[in-house]
């Protein structure tokens, strides 16, 4: 038995993967132990498929801070200074609009960050980072259809960028001419891989049984005839 390649769900990774084992899916733990489910959540599983590094995001109502970790937009740091104030030292805080270069943009809010006394603030959920605005992120099931039947959603929008689609690989570029893709199983991505997008082969072939992808010509017709329909059927 070798190593399995295939995707874990979202949340996990595979391990122990090798010569002589298919590995298993584990949870993955890179969010750090000060993000917990009440307050993140993961939006992929690793990548690559063996490696815990699985996206995650804040759970509405939280920040993403420099640091990696999720705050609470409304929390008092450190009973010092309030959000959307930068702390001058001792009990002194100035508000960040009050100072050059402390102003934020249109649907973010504040978040003191007293360590380095410095005015952070973070986008929405729903929107993402660019440059120095917050940008609504995009329908992921709109944005991939509009490149094709043949892209899903490889990552999720996330504080820092937009959705990223990608194309789907589930049969080889040789198989292009015979093979057309319907779409990702599962429009929304939920962590899925590429290798789970629907296709078919054209009319005149079928799909040959076995693990590897491959469109075999049908046989099956009469002279003066031709084929009209896509078989599903792993026969000719």
């Amino acid at each position: 038995m070798t190593c399995q390649t295939d995707v874990c769900p979202t949340g996990k990774y595979r391990s122990g993967c090798n010569q002589t084992s298919p590995g298993t899916c584990i949870d993955c733990t890179n969010r750090g132990v000060l993000n917990t489910p009440s307050i993140s959540y993961y939006t992929s599983p690793g990548t690559p498929f063996d490696s815990n590094t699985c996206a995650f995001q804040c759970n509405n109502g939280y920040y993403l801070r420099s640091d990696g970790n999720c705050t609470y937009f409304g929390t008092v740091q450190a009973g010092v200074c309030t959000l959307g104030q930068k702390w001058m030292g001792g009990t002194t805080c100035v508000n960040c609009s009050s100072i050059v270069g402390g102003s934020k943009p249109s649907n973010s809010p504040y978040s003191a960050y007293i360590i380095a006394g410095l005015c952070e603030w973070g986008c929405f959920g729903g929107y993402y980072k660019s440059g120095g605005a917050c940008v609504q992120c995009s329908n992921p099931v709109t944005k991939c259809a509009a490149l094709g039947r043949g892209y899903y959603m490889k990552q999720a929008c996330t504080m820092d960028s937009d959705v990223v689609c990608a194309p789907c690989n589930s049969f080889p570029p040789s198989m292009d001419a015979v093979a057309t893709y319907r779409g990702p199983k599962d429009p929304l991505g939920n962590g899925l891989a590429s290798n789970l997008c629907i296709w078919d082969c054209n009319a005149g072939y079928y799909k040959a049984a076995g693990d590897v992808p491959a469109c075999v010509r049908c046989s099956n017709k009469p002279l003066n005839a031709e084929y009209t329909q896509v078989s599903f059927l792993e026969s000719g």
